[in-house]
């Protein structure tokens, strides 16, 4: 089965931003077609905490195109509305901090707050942090994410205030691998979204050592 999707935004200073189509091609079901997605723009995610982290063993970024790996990066917490982290049927939001996605570690769809990989060495004061287009986030290129970002800041898209950006910023972590990286992220998901207790304790359970 093939999916195209073609969304077009239009935004200019004082005017309404538009979306004018999600185009399926296949066998999607009633119910996941007509699963509404709120249009980017008009989501908002604010960032409460940074934790930066540093690997001893690389990890791979499989929410992008290119695969690429990375041994540092920041764990973000963010702040929405519930209702635009609900997980759909057709494709979800993808989350952007500039020109690069992020890694959804839990859904915050009841509680409203979300823990987030973010790969790589990005400044915050400099990116700004939005929902772009719904698609398979392991399908974004350097130039989607980029085409993405360019539409975000046309629609009034603006990086976290330096000044917020460091007093949200917590001491840095060296961690061993990605798995010791998703448990620290457990901690967070309970400090703010303890409801997912599932999730927590799933990415707390001991992985098994392949020999």
């Amino acid at each position: 089965m093939k999916i195209r999707k073609r969304t077009t935004i239009a935004s200019l200073a004082g005017a309404a931003l538009v979306l004018t189509a999600v185009m399926w091609e296949g066998t999607q079901s009633p119910e996941a077609s007509s699963d509404p997605v709120q249009p980017a723009a008009e989501q908002e995610l604010v960032l409460l905490q940074a934790h930066p982290f540093q690997l001893a063993v690389p990890e791979l970024h499989t929410w992008r195109a290119e695969q690429a790996t990375y041994d540092r990066g920041q764990l973000l917490v963010l702040q929405a509305d519930p209702a635009s982290l609900l997980p759909h049927q057709s494709y979800d939001p993808v989350i952007y901090v500039g020109a690069q996605t992020v890694e959804r570690v839990n859904t915050g769809a009841e509680s409203g707050y979300l823990v987030a990989i973010l790969p790589g060495e990005v400044e915050l004061s400099e990116a700004p942090i939005f929902f772009g287009d719904p698609e398979l986030p392991e399908r974004v290129t350097a130039v989607v994410a980029a085409d993405q970002l360019a539409l975000a800041r046309a629609a009034g898209a603006r990086a976290t205030d330096s000044a917020r950006v460091m007093a949200l910023t917590r001491d840095p972590v060296t961690l061993a691998d990605g798995s010791e990286l998703r448990v620290f992220a457990s901690h967070l998901i309970e400090e703010f979204s303890p409801g997912e207790g599932d999730l927590i304790s799933g990415l707390r359970a001991p992985r098994l050592q392949l020999r």
